[in-house]
This record gives structure tokens, sequence and C-alpha cells, in this order.
């Protein structure tokens, strides 16, 4: 899409090696660098922020967007950890990665982006910013144990409660949202279609499909009745979601399971 929207599009693996090439063909190198939930997915964070920090002009920003760690944890959103995502991130750990390569966190902000994230303004000269120091301040929770060895316990309980809730309905129930955080959700609480009888989602590319390893079909919104009940897969979305489908009840997984 964007190729045919006449933009420049190089479709290789980014990192270092890549960024010589790309310079070395540029008359000018990019002020501005924008990598939004990018870094979750590579197998080597090291190599993109080497790149970002070679193509980046000197007086460059770049701007990076990833899950933010606190709020996975204090949400409880399990759901988000698959295949691929293999990196999270708090401020302090993308500081430290970015600062190998002489990047500097000059701004960060906390955005509701996937359920909780963070996005930092990146360059090469550091800044004092007063919303970057107290958020470094508020993460010094995260370097105990404690803040990661309940996390089990927890998403243990939010299955039963999940599970429970399905069991107590008397009408059909259907899910809401494909995403690929519902793959997690639905095969760690077991729920097969035995359970969900079907999913809705707008997305053409998944209406036919399948959940994986739940046998849960996947149609499209005018494809299916509408259920006496949706289980919300898409729960970060579920303010818009909601109020676009009014009539039956939800089920709301994350961060505990609750009937609305």
């Amino acid at each position: 899409m964007a190729e045919k929207r006449g933009l420049n599009v190089t479709t290789d693996t980014f990192g270092f090696g890549l960024a010589v090439e790309l310079r070395a063909s540029m008359v000018l190198q990019p002020h501005l660098i924008i990598a939004n939930h990018v870094l979750a997915h590579v197998a080597d964070v090291q190599d993109v922020l080497a790149g970002i920090a070679h193509l980046l002009a000197p007086n460059g920003i770049a701007m990076i967007e990833v899950q933010y760690l606190p709020d996975l944890l204090v949400n409880n959103a399990f759901d988000l950890v698959y295949h691929e995502h293999v990196n999270f991130f708090s401020l302090s750990s993308l500081e430290q990665a970015a600062l190998r390569h002489g990047l500097h966190i000059v701004d960060a902000e906390l955005t509701d982006r996937q359920g909780g994230s963070i996005r930092v303004t990146c360059a090469r000269r550091p800044s004092p910013n007063t919303a970057v120091d107290r958020l470094r301040r508020s993460e010094t929770w995260l370097n105990d144990w404690g803040a990661y060895g309940g996390m089990q316990g927890r998403v243990e309980r939010i299955r039963q409660r999940l599970i429970d809730l399905i069991a107590d309905q008397t009408g059909a129930v259907a899910g809401y949202g494909a995403p690929a955080k519902a793959t997690t959700l639905l095969n760690f609480c077991g729920l097969t279609v035995n359970k969900i009888g079907w999913v809705v989602d707008t997305t053409p590319a998944k209406q036919g499909r399948h959940i994986p390893g739940t046998r849960i079909p996947i149609v499209a919104p005018d494809d299916a009745p509408r259920p006496d009940v949706y289980l919300l897969l898409a729960h970060n979305y579920a303010r818009q979601i909601m109020a676009a489908n009014p009539g039956p009840s939800w089920i709301v997984p994350i961060p505990a399971p609750v009937l609305l």
C-alpha cells in the first residue's frame, strides 16, 4: 500500500548493515526516524538501535514507542506475551539500550496504545526533562523480584474467574476481535469452540479463518447472529468497541474478568 502511494519503500530487515547502505545512498541524513511498536518484535534490539544511530542526522530525533512493562504487570496483561513479542521495556531498560549507541532519551510520555505504552524521544545530546526523571523514579519497584513473582498467581485466578463467568451464561457466547493476544488468552484458559461459538472481526484477511488451537471460526460482523454475550478479546479497545456495538452483554477479561 505504501508503494502504491508513491513512497520509497525498502523491505529488507532493518539493522546496522542496512543503515550503512541507506546512508550511502542519501543526500541528507533523516532528521526524524519513527519506530512505533517495532523493538518488541526484533531479534537483535542493539542492531536496530545501532542502525538508527548511524542514520540519524546530528541534530535529528528518533521517536520510539514500545509496550510499557509496568502497565503489563499492573494490568495483568499476560495475553500480550506471545511469539511476536520477544522484548518488553521499561523506560530504564530502553534508556540503557539506547545509551550504548549515543542516543539519549530527552522526552517520554505514556500512551494507552496496546494496553499501555511508552513513547520516547531520542537525541544525540542529553537534555534534562522532568517527565523522564519522574518516570525513571517511578520504576524503582521493577528492581524487586516481587514485581514479577506474583503475576503467575494472578493470571491463574483470572483464568478460573473467566472460565466460571462463561460457564454461568445461559445464552450464546461469542468473541469480539481476533488479535494475536486472543490466541494466548483462549488457549491458556482452555476456551475452544465448545465454549465460544465464533469470533467476530472486521479485518477481511482474518475472516474465514480460525483462532489457532481452538477451532473457533472468525467471521465478519454481518455473517453471524448477535450473541447474548460477547467476550471482548480486543480488550485494549473496549471503550470504542462497546460504544459501537450496543445491545449484548460484554465480558472484559483483562485486568480482571467482569461482566458488563
